[in-house]
């Protein structure tokens, strides 16, 4: 009766399962897992005072549907680009719900059925998600491998996907990376799928440029206001395609007929994106003032972070990052385990948005405690 492709496992995972248990005895317990930056407990809700002022734009009212979405809107778009160094057109940029919606669009149009989509690995748990959904094939790669990524496209793979800078391991694709891949995607004729919605938030000095200055490949850029401007709920995302022509050309003239199908970019918040990200700034320092005091605060417990909201615990060798996390949970800590992230060795993960009172030293000292 229903298809293969939305048939999930619905059962919770070990470690979730424990933390429902222990939420349910009413323990009380320090979340280091939080990356909502809209959730109360962050203490970053100020930020958010005046971002439905633009919503009440009477534009927002006039309901005039555009594939691409409203050109003031993407206009606004190729403004935030040309602070990172892409010279872009508004006929570049298509509008989607967010950058899930973006992935899941981009499937569709890069992948038949069965073929290939490189993905790294560690990355987001929601790649196996929509490949499932859309019908392609994940293929992981190590995260910045480009043999891996090499042999990925000699073996037929119609895109790679890179995440820069990368959740959960704050790495951004360097520039010589970021050439090379461009290389050989256009000598395989597939395409580079860049998930950008961190890159905002370095922690380095002079990190490596956007995707969107790229122009051998055929090259996508995603973004949205959940990262950009700490607005998940307004729900709206990008699609930045670049590269060398015809191919730009032929792949949004696809894109607009799959926008076409779904016309979901709110109205509303497509009128108010230009004042949106015009107010961007302010929000930004205070989350990379706290990234940077808790990267400092963690120290040498993690891994070095270029950027992004997220940091890496390592575990020793041959530890089992899901026990580690369950020990934790009962320490009154929690933590994911890094399997969920597909990570090849233990290791645990969490938010750089932690309040900084929550990072004690009891906390501190329960990861080493945890470990046995």
């Amino acid at each position: 009766m229903f298809s293969r492709r939305s048939t999930f496992e619905a059962s919770l995972n070990s470690h979730a399962a424990h933390l429902a248990a222990l939420r349910a005895q009413g323990r009380t317990l320090v979340d280091l897992t939080i990356s909502n930056p809209t959730d109360p407990r962050l203490g970053l809700a100020l930020a958010f005072a005046r971002s439905t002022g633009p919503l009440g734009d009477p534009r927002g009212a006039r309901y005039q549907p555009d594939p691409r979405g409203l050109a003031s809107a993407r206009a606004a778009v190729c403004g935030y680009y040309s602070a990172h160094g892409a010279t872009l057109d508004p006929a570049q940029i298509v509008l989607t719900a967010s950058t899930s919606e973006a992935y899941a669009w981009l499937f569709t149009l890069l992948g038949d059925a069965g073929e290939r989509i490189l993905v790294p690995a560690p990355s987001y748990p929601l790649f196996a998600t929509l490949a499932q959904l859309t019908g392609i094939e994940r293929a992981p790669y190590p995260e910045g491998d480009l043999d891996a990524i090499r042999g990925g496209l000699e073996g037929g793979a119609v895109a790679v996907v890179v995440v820069h800078p990368n959740n959960p391991t704050g790495r951004h694709v360097p520039r010589s990376a970021m050439a090379e891949l461009q290389r050989l995607c256009r000598a395989h004729g597939a395409a580079v799928i860049a998930d950008e919605v961190f890159y905002d938030y370095a922690l380095v000095q002079d990190p490596p440029p956007s995707h969107a200055t790229m122009s051998q490949a055929l090259t996508f850029t995603l973004s949205g206001l959940s990262k950009v401007c700490g607005l998940p709920g307004h729900k709206l995302g990008w699609i930045v395609v670049t590269g060398e022509s015809p191919r730009p050309a032929r792949a949004l003239e696809r894109l607009e007929v799959i926008a076409d199908a779904y016309l979901s970019a709110s109205t509303p918040v497509q009128a108010a994106l230009p004042e949106l990200l015009e107010g961007r700034h302010a929000f930004q320092r205070g989350i990379r003032d706290r990234l940077a005091g808790n990267v400092a605060t963690l120290g040498g417990l993690v891994r070095p972070v270029e950027g992004g909201w997220t940091a890496v615990l390592p575990l020793g060798t041959g530890a089992d990052d899901e026990a580690v996390a369950k020990r934790l949970l009962d320490q009154g800590v929690i933590v994911h385990p890094g399997y969920l992230y597909d990570f090849a060795e233990p290791a645990l993960v969490l938010s750089l948005l932690t309040p900084p009172e929550w990072l004690t030293e009891p906390v501190l000292e329960s990861f080493f405690r945890a470990q046995g």
